[in-house]
């Protein structure tokens, strides 16, 4: 049952050989081709759903409307607003790219991220209000008025860089 004035928003499935599915009229129609494999799925502030996957690229599903935002497909997907999205196109040569509601930019490259590892991998990625957050095996960086700086993490809590990173207003947590 739901509470008084709580309207029910879009359900979703992706499914192994299915792609992705949305419930609509009682029953599941498919609104990413079944051949494709989903890489990760994503809600937007605003309740849409970006779907990202091998063979389709990366789509954003806003009820009945489907629309293709890249050929390729994205992970680590994070929303600083309705309109801005940050994510890696790749999880072995990844890179940092922003979509601005039209198109994409690349920011920085897994190489821009120097330190101890030269075969540097991404942890995770997360987006404050006023930052931009990257976590890899060569430490914790953060993006601010268009710049990086890598931040020490404290030798208190081991000093690695975290695995998980989740942006929550204008707080970090990892």
């Amino acid at each position: 049952v739901m509470p008084e004035g709580v309207v029910p928003g879009e359900l979703y499935l992706a499914a192994k050989n299915a792609g992705v599915l949305r419930l609509q009229a009682g029953k599941f129609v498919g609104v990413v081709p079944e051949q494709v494999s989903v890489v990760e799925l994503a809600v937007s502030p605003g309740g849409s759903l970006l779907a990202s996957a091998y063979g389709a690229g990366t789509v954003w599903l806003n009820g009945a409307s489907t629309r293709r935002i890249s050929k390729q497909p994205y992970s680590h997907m994070v929303f600083r607003s309705e309109r801005e999205l940050w994510a890696t196109p790749d999880p072995f040569e990844w890179a940092v790219h922003r979509f601005d509601g039209e198109a994409w930019s690349a920011l920085r490259q897994r190489t821009d991220f120097k330190g101890r590892f030269s075969d540097n991998k991404l942890n995770d990625m997360a987006v404050t209000q006023d930052a931009v957050w990257v976590s890899s095996w060569n430490g914790l960086f953060r993006e601010r008025a268009a710049g990086w700086e890598r931040v020490d993490v404290p030798e208190s809590v081991g000093g690695k860089p975290p695995w998980r990173l989740i942006g929550v207003g204008d707080q970090l947590v990892a």
